[in-house]
């Protein structure tokens, strides 16, 4: 990245490369990432996407149980394209579908045993993916690039 980034200032020293040396990075990590998780989601027949939809349900705590629509905010999918991946879900057996009780017109998506065993080795893996990356610094630099990032993100995100 630093060579690109000199190529930059060599060719257009009007322009300050100092964005591509931030982001290039970021992008760089992120791809590095996504390959991990990659690897590690198939040695359980799981896609990225449904790894997605499963952790906020593990996240929600006992019953493990979300609206569509809950579901669907966590991922930014909307509902058309949340269906086919619940009846995915449905089909191998993570997830069940039930009524909402406090709105009949409603259902309720709920981790089954299976889809609970299934996150939490695939949390598992996810987490040992990330420390195989960020491990490469020490504590205290991870967490100042934790906090660099936070506030990146905080100026960025909208409110």
């Amino acid at each position: 990245m630093d060579r690109i980034v000199e190529q930059w200032r060599e060719e257009r020293p009007d322009l300050d490369p100092s964005g591509k040396a931030i982001t290039g990075r970021i992008v760089r990590l992120a791809n590095l990432l996504q390959r991990r998780f990659a690897a590690a989601f198939d040695e359980l027949g799981l896609s990225d996407g449904d790894y997605g939809l499963l952790v906020p349900l593990r996240r929600a705590g006992a019953p493990h149980e979300l609206t569509p629509t809950a579901l669907a905010r966590t991922r930014m999918i909307t509902s058309g394209g949340l269906t086919p991946a619940l009846d995915r879900l449905e089909k191998r057996g993570w997830i069940e579908r039930r009524p909402n009780p406090a709105d009949r017109r409603g259902s309720l998506v709920r981790l089954t045993p299976a889809g609970i065993d299934l996150i939490d080795r695939a949390m598992a893996l996810h987490a040992e993916a990330e420390l195989e990356i960020v491990g490469a610094l020490p504590a205290k630099q991870r967490e100042q690039l934790a906090a660099l990032l936070h506030e990146l993100l905080i100026a960025l995100e909208p409110a």
